[in-house]
């Protein structure tokens, strides 16, 4: 594992920009003022995010560079964290997204609190949750936040595509009024036990449980366990409007306690066929069937040590 070394005013460092990220501007400007010497390459949506940091990791680590950067939300971390995990460099996170769930649990809550450790050489090896299909020629997808089968799913699914044409909050509302007004059970092989649910969350980590909002949501990055929550479909039918209400909750469902928990280091899933399923923000059709697991203290991550 390499080690996480000082660069000075951002020497040594590529940070990759998702120009569309929610807060990417102002936050590119502050980045360019605190490590001057940082290079940064900005991209758009349209033009391949996830293969813009795919081979800025590979440049670097042919290079020699020391670290890759991401400035975005956390779909544009999760592309960034799976590129320097397959080239084992380290990983530096500047908050630029709506959201910053990661950034956030990292205690990364500014530009200024990242460049700081940047340039103090500062931070700890985090896990990351893997993604395995079983039979797929290629590596597993990560995830550092959350994975989450169900309404949740589909209410990310519905605001990303009504987002295209109105604000995102206005998105967001049309959404889970959706998302509740269809909620539908699913079916899914769940460690080798038939079960319906209605939700079914995958945590990078071990959340809190509360039942009000909190920052961080994880107590630390480095647990070596998912924390595993379900929302049982086997009672009332209000229970799939409230699962949608509860996954809503301001994009962050790990605040909401759901009645049964596992903290596992590894999940099978199977009979997904049909589902989609969210992973850090983003929506995607599920394999037929899913290895989940928890790789520990595999990618170094700058942050200051007074956050850890």
């Amino acid at each position: 594992m390499p080690a996480l070394q000082p660069m000075p005013r951002g020497s040594g460092l590529t940070v990759v920009v998702n120009e569309a990220a929610g807060g990417a501007a102002q936050a590119q400007a502050w980045l360019q003022r605190a490590l001057p010497s940082a290079r940064l390459v900005a991209v758009k949506p349209s033009t391949g995010v996830s293969a813009a940091f795919d081979d800025q990791a590979r440049l670097i680590a042919a290079e020699g560079g020391q670290a890759l950067g991401v400035l975005g939300g956390d779909g544009s971390v999760n592309a960034a964290a799976g590129a320097a995990l397959q080239a084992g460099i380290p990983l530096a996170v500047f908050p630029g997204g709506t959201l910053n769930h990661f950034a956030s649990a990292a205690g990364l809550y500014t530009v200024a609190d990242t460049a700081a450790a940047v340039e103090r050489g500062e931070g700890e090896a985090v896990d990351v949750g893997l993604m395995n299909e079983p039979g797929a020629d290629r590596p597993p997808r990560v995830f550092v936040n959350t994975f989450v089968l169900g309404v949740y799913a589909d209410m990310v699914f519905l605001r990303d595509l009504l987002g295209r044409r109105c604000d995102r909050r206005i998105a967001t509302a049309l959404a889970l009024s959706l998302a509740c007004g269809a909620a539908r059970s699913f079916r899914v092989w769940l460690e080798g036990e038939h079960r319906r649910l209605w939700l079914l969350f995958v945590g990078n980590g071990i959340y809190r449980s509360h039942w009000r909002w909190e920052s961080p949501a994880r107590a630390g990055l480095s647990s070596g366990r998912l924390d595993v929550r379900l929302l049982d479909a086997n009672g009332w039918r209000m229970h799939g409007r409230l699962a949608a209400t509860l996954a809503h909750a301001a994009d962050a469902p790990e605040n909401w306690p759901l009645p049964e928990r596992r903290l596992v280091t590894g999940l099978d899933l199977d009979d997904l066929t049909g589902l989609r399923y969210a992973c850090d923000g983003e929506t995607a059709d599920a394999p037929a069937s899913l290895r989940l697991e928890v790789a520990h203290a595999v990618l170094p991550v700058y942050r200051p040590s007074r956050k850890m």
